[in-house]
């Protein structure tokens, strides 16, 4: 977050460099301060002063063009995405969290709503593109260095001191943190809402599949697609003793059907039983009861879930010995 506060001691413009700005709303009351001595290392950094909006405010158009430059050069994928049908609400986005940046430091109380939103709307566009956060948390911050660097370029031309400098610095990567925290919102809002559909549509897919009655091939691929989950021909059930430990679900393969919020909780393994599943089937399912039934036909799966089950309730009468994963 941008900071403000009182003027530093000693704060004027040097001789016969420029001077500032006219007075403005953002200007009025001092003058930017010269360089009076270096920054002691460990000195505290001064509040950036109100003043300094006035300043870079006149900057921005050049900015946010140099940066657009910048950040496309280094990560082409925005350069592609800002001709394309988001580009408007990225270059309104990138602009409004320039002009907020600099409203901050004028009015410290500013809202910062309308950048919030157009920052969300990033965070779900890189969800939608399938990306991880970190491509844009970097663009993010190449542009705070591409600000920076502009904002030294100023403290040259009017001589501003070089504790102003590191305060703006300071002040800048903060602002950075609280853009990334801000897309964050909009990401996890997409991600974990994909989440849950696909985990319903794949909860509904698996009950499909064990239905008594075969479903239409046409009603199971269209499942099949909108839940990304590709239909193997064979398959493997795995009959659960309840309660599911919480960790279970994260630990399984991505391409694992399973319904663990019933009373006769199951899972579902696509293809051959092959021993690299194995080797990452035994550690998820550590600590819970489980019987792995055989590997049939897709169209069998009721009848291997069904003789998991079997199994297992020998085990809990103790007709089976207990082990970490049993067979069929």
């Amino acid at each position: 977050m941008a900071r403000s506060g009182r003027r530093p001691a000693g704060w004027r413009t040097a001789p016969g460099r420029p001077t500032p700005p006219p007075d403005t709303s953002e200007s009025k009351g001092s003058l930017m301060p010269a360089t009076t001595r270096p920054l002691l290392a460990g000195e505290p950094l001064e509040p950036l002063p109100r003043q300094f909006a006035a300043f870079i405010r006149p900057q921005l158009p050049a900015l946010l063009n140099e940066i657009r430059a910048e950040v496309t050069r280094a990560y082409p994928v925005y350069g592609r995405l800002l001709n394309g049908p988001d580009g408007t609400a990225i270059r309104q986005g990138v602009e409004q969290a320039l002009v907020a940046f600099v409203d901050r430091v004028a009015d410290p109380g500013r809202s910062a709503e309308l950048r919030d939103q157009l920052l969300r709307r990033f965070g779900r566009v890189e969800a939608y593109e399938g990306r991880d956060l970190e491509t844009l948390q970097s663009a993010y911050r190449l542009g705070a260095r591409v600000a920076l660097r502009r904002a030294k370029t100023i403290g040259r031309q009017h001589n501003l001191s070089p504790a102003l400098i590191l305060a703006f610095a300071d002040a800048l990567f903060a602002y950075i943190e609280e853009l990334e925290t801000v897309t964050r919102e909009g990401y996890a809002e997409v991600r974990e809402r994909a989440a849950t559909e696909v985990s319903a549509l794949r909860r509904q897919l698996l009950h499909l599949i064990l239905a008594s009655s075969a479903p239409p091939q046409t009603t199971v691929s269209e499942l099949c697609e909108a839940a990304a989950w590709e239909l193997p021909r064979t398959c493997t059930l795995v009959a659960l003793r309840p309660p599911v430990p919480d960790h279970v679900q994260a630990a399984l393969d991505g391409d694992v059907l399973a319904d663990f919020d019933i009373p006769q909780p199951h899972l579902l393994v696509p293809g051959d039983l092959t021993p690299q599943r194995l080797e990452t089937l035994g550690p998820a399912l550590a600590g819970t009861r489980a019987v792995v039934g055989l590997t049939v036909p897709l169209a069998q799966a009721a009848d291997s879930l069904r003789w998991a089950r079997r199994v297992l309730q020998f085990v809990d009468d103790g007709v089976v010995p207990d082990a970490p994963l049993i067979r069929c």
